[in-house]
């Protein structure tokens, strides 16, 4: 993994799960541009996986998984990318257990945006406009892996929780034949001795040999 835009801490742990954990990666706090890495030396993916499995202490940041990747990361405009996009877009809720997007308890309401609780599929060709979106449940301090499939023309971006709580989006789209993956935190933070993000893995598995969609 090349390191690209801010920086990152390998190596920390964290407790928040109520079970001990460490080795784990941390986004660098920047306030000025994402966190980024990527696979540059796998270009020639086609059908493949990236799983993303981490845990969420301060609800406020995104992060998103990148596929079929070419590039790195940009600093700015971080999905205007020749890739297809997997976002993990909170809202505003920082210390709330639970929250979505009709939670107005825990949701800083300050605008229409700090609400948005959603996964998002996006094609690299709009900030704002993702080609799938569906509504979800974020969780503070539990675990979750979020994973971004394609295989063909398929292309999925599923949030699962360790609670048993699940999302998907999904589209049929035919921007990218090959590419690597990536991923970028937007802005990392700390706050109170603890980062809003903890990475445990970032994992791709190759689906060529059983690919079947077209």
């Amino acid at each position: 993994l090349v390191s690209v835009n801010g920086g990152w801490y390998w190596g920390l742990s964290t407790a928040a799960s109520g079970t001990p954990t460490g080795c784990l990666l941390v986004g660098i706090e920047d306030l000025s541009e994402p966190n980024s890495l990527w696979r540059s030396d796998l270009t020639s993916l086609t059908d493949f996986s990236v799983t993303l499995r981490g845990i969420n202490t301060y609800i406020r940041r995104d992060f998103v998984l990148y596929g079929r990747l070419n590039e790195a990361p940009p600093a700015t405009s971080w999905k205007i990318v020749d890739a297809y996009i997997c976002q993990y877009q909170t809202p505003i809720c920082e210390y709330a257990d639970v929250c979505d997007s009709d939670d107005d308890a825990n949701c800083d309401v300050d605008d229409l945006t700090s609400c948005t609780s959603t996964i998002e599929l996006y094609d690299g060709t709009s900030t704002l406009t993702p080609v799938a979106t569906t509504d979800v449940t974020f969780y503070r301090n539990v675990w979750f892996e979020m994973e971004l499939e394609m295989v063909g023309r398929s292309i999925s971006c599923t949030l699962t929780w360790d609670n048993g709580d699940s999302y998907e989006v999904s589209d049929r789209l035919n921007d990218y034949d090959s590419g690597s993956y990536g991923l970028s935190l937007y802005r990392s933070a700390e706050d109170g001795g603890c980062y809003d993000f903890y990475f445990e893995s970032l994992t791709y598995e190759d689906l060529s040999d059983s690919a079947t969609a077209i």
